[in-house]
């Protein structure tokens, strides 16, 4: 990007990488790159299924062709496998909420459904009561797992210690609402680690859950478009607090850093929340039994001056946070970090 030229790593300078079903139909697209991998999940809104490929982008190799509208959001886990948010029938024919784990390099490479995959794992959300209304499921994870960091930095986080977030949006009480999900590497990796075989696996709420995740709902929900609020083991979010007729807006910081969290138990003078509590939802209002998390984090709290409106977005990096304020008046953008 920086010369306009091809890549020179890439001997194809172009990739043929796709053709509409329906031509002129309306896509969004999520495009992430790991390493050499290039993934691109194509949501449509009208007519055909969704679509989901993986190249090589320095070959242009396509590594795989899937399709189906049970595919709502994707990231890359590791140098071989994609976590899907995937919203589809289950055994029953009840809608499911899951996410699907796929061994990308064992998987055919041949276009196939994503309901037929052979190299997958799916980890269950509890089961949600029928009138619920499900909308999407959104997972991130940033950065991608193959990112190198700056030469210069002296510490970065480990790659191992990342968090992947999965928002569930539902009609709850006759309005959108957002269930967040956050669970780290490590919890479905010792899952993956006992797989034995080849076939789709599917692993109940009760075995990966409770003890390796943490379910909460937010009053506010994360932006659609400012999606960067996630980096390795931190999450950030814009809170509103009113007191005295005046309204402050709170920048919420979590950290799943399970290390940092030991120490700062260890530390009275730590500075920041340690949550070690259960957080439940009662059975009935959400989920059709009670649903109760536990893994423990650590919470800061950033106030914001006055000048702030509610309308803005956040994102973050490893050791920085990002406002961006949208000020209506002057139809511009803010930036502060």
């Amino acid at each position: 990007m920086s010369t306009g030229h091809k890549h020179p790593m890439a001997p194809t300078p172009t990739i043929e990488c796709h053709s509409q079903k329906v031509p002129n139909s309306h896509a969004s697209l999520t495009i992430q790159v790991s390493g050499d991998h290039l993934g691109i999940l194509f949501c449509y809104s009208d007519g055909p299924e969704n679509e989901f490929y993986i190249w090589d982008w320095k070959s242009g190799a396509v590594k795989m062709d899937l399709f189906g509208d049970e595919m709502d959001s994707f990231v890359f886990m590791s140098e071989r496998e994609v976590i899907f948010g995937f919203l589809g029938p289950s055994e029953n024919d009840d809608l499911e909420v899951s996410l699907l784990v796929l061994d990308f390099e064992e998987e055919s490479k041949e276009n196939h459904a994503i309901t037929e995959v052979e190299h997958g794992v799916s980890f269950l959300f509890p089961i949600i009561v029928d009138r619920i209304g499900l909308v999407t499921l959104e997972v991130r994870s940033d950065p991608a797992p193959k990112l190198a960091p700056p030469s210069q930095l002296p510490f970065f986080m480990a790659p191992h210690n990342r968090i992947f977030t999965a928002f569930l949006s539902i009609i709850h009480e006759s309005r959108l609402q957002t269930i967040m999900l956050f669970a780290p590497l490590a919890t479905f990796r010792s899952s993956l680690d006992r797989r034995i075989g080849a076939g789709h696996k599917r692993i109940p709420w009760s075995f990966w859950g409770p003890k390796g995740t943490r379910m909460l709902m937010p009053d506010r929900n994360p932006s659609d478009i400012w999606v960067c609020y996630v980096n390795a083991s931190k999450y950030v979010a814009l809170r509103k607090m009113r007191r005295n007729r005046t309204t402050t807006i709170l920048v919420d910081v979590f950290d799943f850093h399970q290390p940092g969290l030991s120490r700062a138990l260890s530390d009275p003078h730590h500075g920041t929340d340690c949550v070690t509590s259960t957080d439940f939802f009662e059975a009935g209002d959400v989920f059709g039994e009670q649903v109760q998390t536990s893994l423990p984090y650590r919470l800061r709290t950033l106030p914001l001056d006055s000048t702030y409106t509610s309308d803005m977005g956040v994102m973050c990096g490893e050791d920085h946070i990002i406002i961006v304020d949208v000020r209506v008046p002057d139809e511009t953008f803010v930036l502060k970090s």
